[in-house]
């Protein structure tokens, strides 16, 4: 309820307290659920989750990784989703690469699963393929956290309450001829994801994954563990700024903030032409 009161003040001192309570009321009773709002051509539905609700008040900010996907992606890519949350990056990709292209879709968590399929038909996309599991380095079930933000749910044996299915890459992709683009925010398990992709790496052209200190540290590996396995596999670790500059990151890189996105590719001179030719 502080909270709650701390944010209504502020919205109060800015002059919108009344569209504030009216949009807290929409969504407190889930009838923001019925809402539906369009994002530069891509329709959402505003669940009832405070991503969801985010989006659908700031429809034109955290663009970044959209505008990553509409720069990088061509019409009749294959690319793959793994931690999708609602689609937002799913639906992004999905538009791109048409009819032609195949976008298979990964969410672990039972009830964001279903916003994501809503949010697909809701689009009539027909190139997606849905998969509710966690990935990682192999087949298990694991412990799946149910935090009320949903964005931030996560494999955890301490906080866990959820049981899921823990898959692999491989096994969920390994038929693949080529992969575009591997995009992963796992929320921590992104090491452990690589591990069990490791025959997928091999048709990848470039992987996006979501770098975050804390989730690492979480789950007992650091940043440079990630570098020195995609060195392994062939891969060069780079920074994509916004204005699309490629910078390599150094061995000894350090994410400073709470996470950001960095880019692997085994091939420098594509990715420059797919963001810059």
């Amino acid at each position: 309820m502080k909270k709650f009161l701390w944010h209504y003040k502020r919205a109060k001192r800015d002059g919108y307290g009344l569209l504030f309570l009216w949009r807290a009321f929409l969504h407190f009773t889930h009838i923001s659920s019925f809402i539906v709002f369009d994002r530069k051509g891509v329709k959402l539905y505003c669940h009832n989750d405070p991503f969801s609700f985010w989006l659908w008040k700031h429809k034109d900010e955290l663009r970044e990784d959209e505008l990553f996907f509409e720069r990088f992606l061509r019409e009749g890519d294959t690319i793959i989703d793994a931690g999708a949350n609602i689609g937002l990056l799913t639906l992004r990709g999905a538009m791109i690469i048409g009819e032609k292209g195949k976008l298979i879709s990964i969410e672990p968590h039972p009830e964001t699963f279903r916003w994501l399929k809503k949010n697909a038909l809701l689009n009539q996309f027909s190139n997606i393929q849905f998969f509710n599991v966690a990935v990682g380095h192999k087949q298990q079930v694991i412990s799946f956290t149910d935090f009320k933000i949903k964005d931030v749910n996560k494999i955890s044996e301490k906080e866990g309450t959820l049981t899921l299915p823990l898959t692999t890459l491989d096994t969920l992709c390994g038929s693949l001829s080529r992969c575009m683009l591997l995009k992963i925010d796992v929320e921590g398990f992104e090491l452990p994801a690589l591990f069990g992709a490791e025959e997928l790496l091999k048709k990848t052209d470039v992987v996006m994954f979501e770098s975050s200190p804390r989730n690492f540290a979480l789950q007992n590996y650091s940043l440079q563990d990630i570098f020195r396995y995609l060195e392994l596999q062939g891969f060069s670790v780079y920074k994509v700024e916004t204005d699309f500059t490629i910078h390599e990151v150094p061995p000894t890189y350090e994410t400073l903030q709470k996470y950001e996105n960095l880019f692997a590719t085994k091939d420098l001179v594509f990715l420059e032409k797919r963001l810059n030719g």
